[in-house]
């Protein structure tokens, strides 16, 4: 799997367009009967694979967890699904997810570093909390 995201920036350096793209095989490619094991690729009678496919939203595959929590006014997110590899993988290698996360998170990390050093995520408007917040404890 590789990921790159792109932000365009504001004069005071908010985000104003976010582009993310991740470029993913299948992540439904575990043995599980004789299609899918290798020996039963390459013998003499050759057994019938699964169709390749990308895995749909929710659960998905390379682009799950793809999509920003965050609150920005543009965001595109493009899958570039890769049917085949050069080497055989699957999900049991790293999941969609991890990358994803890990990328986002680090990219937001270094756009807040340099744009935003002292402020909080909450106060640079790129988290929101939906819905009133609630305390059980009596105000003081």
């Amino acid at each position: 799997m590789v990921s790159e995201a792109q932000a365009a920036l504001d004069a005071g350096g908010r985000i104003v367009d976010w582009t993310y793209a991740v470029w993913s095989n299948p992540h439904d490619r575990r043995p599980g009967g004789a299609g899918m094991l290798l020996a039963g690729q390459l013998g003499a009678h050759k057994f019938e694979q699964k169709p390749i496919k990308p895995i749909p939203m929710p659960e998905g595959g390379g682009d799950r967890n793809a999509i920003p929590l965050y609150t920005l006014p543009s965001a595109r997110i493009v899958h570039h699904f890769l049917p085949t590899m050069p080497l055989r993988v699957s999900a049991q290698r790293s999941l969609g997810a991890y990358l994803n996360v890990f990328a986002l998170e680090s990219f937001m990390d270094e756009w807040r570093r340099r744009h935003r050093p002292i402020r909080s995520r909450f106060a640079c408007g790129i988290w929101t909390i939906r819905g009133p917040r609630r305390s059980s404890r009596p105000p003081p």
